[in-house]
């Protein structure tokens, strides 16, 4: 997991239309799948573990959750962290991952340290929801 990604394992994460980076390399019946590569969610099954990918030279590839991160390089990225979050039912105390919510969720640009504070609520709230 890079520092704008956020595993694609946390529980109910990845939904239609996330943005993925794939962490993995994969084989599929259209050629090799190389870790890197960037998609979009089109659709999940079997409780999000596996996750139907649209990749960005037009391929789609099956793949299960644990070789996918949530790419939060961009806006829409962001916002289905901040929507994952809204969905938990945590309260988030800490001042900076608070504002880091609202700014995303107003769909507002913030920086990396930004970024920063809503993946370590995300990572917070998910070690939470799994005890």
């Amino acid at each position: 997991m890079s520092s704008l990604t956020l595993p694609g394992t946390i529980f109910g994460l990845l939904c239609k239309c996330s943005p993925v980076l794939l962490t993995e390399n994969s084989g599929a019946v259209t050629g090799t799948i190389i870790a890197g590569q960037r998609g979009v969610v089109l659709m999940t099954k079997l409780d999000n573990i596996e996750v139907l990918v649209a990749l960005e030279d037009g391929r789609t590839l099956w793949s299960h959750h644990k070789c996918l991160d949530l790419d939060l390089s961009n806006k829409t990225g962001v916002l289905h962290a901040a929507w994952w979050l809204e969905q938990q039912s945590v309260t988030i105390t800490d001042g900076a991952e608070c504002d880091a919510i609202d700014r995303a969720l107003a769909g507002k640009s913030m920086n990396e340290q930004e970024v920063q504070h809503l993946v370590r609520a995300c990572i917070r709230v998910a070690a939470f929801c799994v005890e």
